[in-house]
């Protein structure tokens, strides 16, 4: 065979190749995760303990809701001792400044003693559509007696985007 085809020849095979080569990297690269830039906020007024079978009303705790964006909430408390548990009660609210009286949700605070233990849970865009802010106003202790419910923090988290 003439040098001058068989080199034309490895110059395609090896265009070939170098393609495929590019086809399969690309196919094969590793997912990366998508970085969301959030906001936090520390919920403020909060009660720092709840005596035991008593509720702690707060009165004020509102947390604006984004339209189109969920939010997550984080919960960290203690405990003097014994593992009955306690609850966040939270109540939704058009203007930021009356809560309606049936509670949107309630997060529930299982202790194991003086281990300090975090409670996360999440909401939609979907399931907060409608609603302008969430009061987190009502601590309860469901505990009997001298046992104490310790509120450490309330972390709410917000996706910047949509």
């Amino acid at each position: 065979m003439n040098t001058k085809l068989q080199s034309g020849y490895r110059l395609l095979d090896l265009l070939i190749m170098a393609m495929v080569a590019a086809v399969l990297a690309m196919l094969v690269m590793p997912a990366k995760a998508q970085v969301e830039n959030t906001t936090l906020t520390l919920g403020t007024n909060t009660p720092p303990t709840v005596t035991g079978s008593a509720a702690a009303t707060t009165g004020a705790n509102f947390v604006p809701v984004w339209q189109g964006r969920g939010m997550a909430v984080s919960a960290k408390f203690n405990a003097n001792s014994g593992t009955a548990p306690g609850y966040v009660w939270v109540y939704s609210s058009v203007d930021g400044t009356n809560s309606s009286t049936a509670p949107f949700a309630m997060l529930t605070l299982t202790p194991n003693g003086t281990t300090d233990q975090v409670v996360n849970t999440n909401w939609s865009a979907a399931q907060l559509t409608g609603y302008r802010f969430l009061n987190f106003s009502t601590w309860s202790n469901s505990a009997a007696g001298s046992v104490y419910l310790t509120n450490k923090a309330l972390l709410i988290s917000r996706p910047n985007s949509s």
